[in-house]
C-alpha cells in the first residue's frame, strides 16, 4: 500500500493542532493509503518505503526567527527530497520559506478565527493543479502569509489561487513548476462542525494531491 509520511508540526499541549493531524490521517486513510506520522522534532530523515510527504499545520510561525531555527532540518528535507511534498498552512509556509519567499505576519488577519478558522470561496484559476478550475469553499486559519507577488515565486511556482483580506492579498495554493511540490495555505482537513461542501472540497484537494503526484 502507498505510504505517506506525515510530519506533525504540533507543539505544546493544545488539542486543536493534534486534532487537525488526526483529520489529515483520516483523509489519507480514505484514499486509501497508510500514514507514518513523525513529530517534526523527532524527524531524522525519511523512513524507508515512503511515497510522499505531508507537512501539517502548527501553532509555530515561520515569520518568527526562533521558529526558523527550530525547523531548519525540515526545510532541508523539502529542498533535498525527490518525493512529492504537500505543505498545509504552516507546512505551506515552510515550503515557501525553503524556496526564498518572505513569510509575513498579519495579527489582524480576517482568515484567522478561533477556534477553527473561517471559510472562504477560493477561486482556482487554471487546471494545472490537483483540482479543476472554479470556485471551491475551503477552511482558512492563519496569520502568517505570503504575497502572491513575492519575487521568489517567479519562474519557480505556479500560482493557482489567491484570496483578499482587506488591502492584503494572500497566496492560497501554488505548485512547483519542476518538482512534485504543492502548498495549501488553507486547511483541507475540516472539523466536525464545518459545512459539508468544505469538508468534501478538502478531501478532493488532499486526494487530488495523492492522485496527481503518485501516478507519475
Amino acid at each position: 500500500m502507498t505510504r505517506i509520511l506525515v510530519v506533525g508540526n504540533k507543539v505544546g499541549e493544545g488539542p486543536m493542532i493534534g486534532a487537525r493531524i488526526d483529520l489529515v490521517e483520516d483523509i489519507i486513510g480514505s484514499y486509501p493509503a497508510e500514514t507514518v506520522t513523525i513529530g517534526y522534532d523527532d524527524l531524522k530523515g525519511i523512513p524507508e518505503g515512503i511515497d510522499a510527504v505531508i507537512l501539517t499545520g502548527s501553532r509555530m510561525n515561520v515569520s518568527d526567527g526562533s521558529t526558523k531555527r527550530r525547523i531548519d532540518h525540515v526545510v532541508g528535507l523539502i529542498r533535498n527530497t525527490d518525493l512529492p511534498v504537500l505543505g498545509i498552512c504552516f507546512g505551506f509556509h515552510l515550503i515557501m520559506h525553503a524556496f526564498g519567499c518572505d513569510v509575513r505576519r498579519n495579527e489582524a488577519s480576517g482568515e484567522s478565527k478561533e477556534p477553527d478558522g473561517t471559510f472562504i470561496d477560493l477561486e482556482i484559476t487554471d487546471d494545472l493543479g490537483v483540482v479543476g478550475k472554479g470556485h471551491h469553499p475551503v477552511n482558512a486559519d492563519h496569520k502568517d502569509y505570503v504575497e502572491p507577488t513575492d519575487p521568489a515565486l517567479e519562474g519557480v511556482f505556479q500560482v493557482h489561487g489567491t484570496s483578499v483580506d482587506g488591502i492584503l492579498s494572500y497566496l492560497q495554493y501554488a505548485s512547483h513548476m519542476y518538482r512534485p511540490i504543492h502548498a495549501f495555505q488553507f486547511h483541507p482537513e475540516c472539523f466536525e462542525g464545518a459545512p459539508m461542501n468544505a469538508k468534501e472540497t478538502g478531501i478532493e484537494f488532499l486526494h487530488g494531491f495523492l492522485y496527481h503526484t503518485l501516478k507519475e
